[in-house]
C-alpha cells in the first residue's frame, strides 16, 4: 500500500483535538486545534493569546487544506493569519500543521489530546 493510500484512509474523518508547539525559526508558540466536521478552531498561546476559526477547503489524499476565517477575538498574531490557509497531515499519532504568516512559515507536529 502506498503512503498516499494510507494517508487517504487516515484522513477520512480526521476530527479531534491536538496540542503542541509550532515553530518558525527560533520562535515558538503553544498551539491547540479542535476539529469537528469541516470546522476547525486553532488557539494560539501566550504571548499572542488568540484563536482563529478555519474551514476545510479540500482533503486530497495526504493532507487537509483549510482556509482561515476572521478571528473573533482579534489579537495581532491571529489577525495576521487571515486571509490565509493552513495545511494539516497525519504524523504518527498526531498531525503536522503548517501555515505562513507575514512571510514566515510556522510548522510543527501536534499530539492528539483526549476530548471532553
Amino acid at each position: 500500500m502506498s503512503h498516499g493510500m494510507l494517508a487517504i484512509m487516515l484522513l477520512a474523518g480526521m476530527e479531534g483535538q491536538w496540542t503542541g508547539t509550532l515553530a518558525s525559526g527560533d520562535a515558538l508558540v503553544r498551539t491547540s486545534i479542535t476539529r469537528r466536521g469541516d470546522a476547525l478552531r486553532m488557539a494560539i498561546g501566550e504571548p499572542h493569546k488568540c484563536h482563529i476559526p478555519a474551514e476545510v477547503l479540500v482533503e486530497d489524499g495526504n493532507e487537509t487544506r483549510l482556509t482561515f476565517n476572521p478571528p473573533p477575538n482579534g489579537g495581532p498574531f491571529c489577525q495576521g493569519l487571515y486571509p490565509g490557509e493552513m495545511r494539516m497531515a497525519r504524523a504518527g499519532g498526531g498531525v503536522r500543521v503548517t501555515f505562513v504568516r507575514a512571510g514566515r512559515t510556522w510548522e510543527g507536529v501536534l499530539s492528539a489530546t483526549p476530548g471532553p
